[in-house]
């Protein structure tokens, strides 16, 4: 089967880079309740105030390294792919924890809790390396303490925060990097000198369609759309910053990045 997308993605052989190459990406949730008209163009995951990256210490699954709490959307990060639980953004805070609990511990591609609709999905990336170094980086003031429920096993205490998050060596050569902006929850890879970039593949698990409008990854799930917005890559060079054209390229239920020349 893997060798099916390999030769349908056409892998070339990897190109020797003199300096690294950058591509971005972010996420917009157009949810059921909010349409997408009504979002300004500069939201991504309505996320609210900046976040911050609350390192596991017991309070969720051992597969869990770090979650990202937005207003309508969380996002946990773990080995070798991001779990996202998106629901309506009128939900109280603690109808949404106790929900999220439930999904991510069965994980339940949908559920109704309490009158509300969640839905949790997966990006895996394909052939990525599982055991790569996850780290956060930008230390942050303060920290979230964690007593659910009667069970002690679930308290944790002084919580680090962090302002993004790192995966070192994904892919051989490719770190990840998630982090936050003014306008929400960003992720970029970091392709370094003679690496190949053709290796990133990402396959959404627990969605309803994948497809591109506009240059857009739409992903549809029975809590809305997310769109994922065109893929924006660049060149460090010795001269600047080259703007370099990309695109999505779709198979089923998996995603790559066409690059342009560079």
């Amino acid at each position: 089967m893997e060798s099916k997308y390999k030769k349908e993605r056409n892998i070339k052989p990897v190109k020797r880079l003199t300096t690294r190459l950058v591509l971005w990406g972010c996420l917009v949730l157009c949810s059921i309740v909010c349409k997408a008209s009504a979002l300004p163009t500069s939201d991504t995951i309505i996320t609210g105030a900046r976040l911050n990256f609350v390192e596991n210490k017991g309070q969720w699954p051992t597969k869990v390294h770090f979650r990202t709490q937005m207003n309508n959307a969380t996002c946990y990060l773990e080995d070798s792919c991001f779990t996202i639980i998106t629901r309506s953004p009128i939900e109280a805070p603690a109808t949404i924890a106790a929900a999220d609990r439930a999904i991510l511990a069965n994980s339940h591609a949908a559920r109704h809790f309490q009158g509300y609709n969640h839905h949790a999905y997966r990006m895996r990336f394909v052939g990525a390396n599982r055991s790569a170094t996850i780290m956060g980086k930008g230390l942050s003031e303060g920290y979230e303490n964690y007593y659910l429920g009667n069970d002690s096993n679930l308290w944790a205490s002084e919580c680090r925060l962090f302002g993004c998050v790192e995966y070192r060596d994904l892919y051989p050569g490719i770190n990840l990097k998630a982090y936050s902006t003014e306008h929400g929850l960003k992720y970029e890879y970091i392709v370094m000198p003679g690496a190949n970039p053709e290796l990133i593949l990402v396959e959404y698990d627990s969605i309803s369609s994948l497809a591109t409008k506009d240059g857009n990854l739409i992903v549809s799930t029975s809590a809305g759309n997310v769109e994922e917005l065109k893929p924006y890559v660049y060149q460090e060079t010795h001269e600047g910053r080259i703007s370099i054209e990309a695109s999505y390229i779709t198979y089923g239920n998996r995603v790559h990045i066409a690059i342009g020349s560079y």
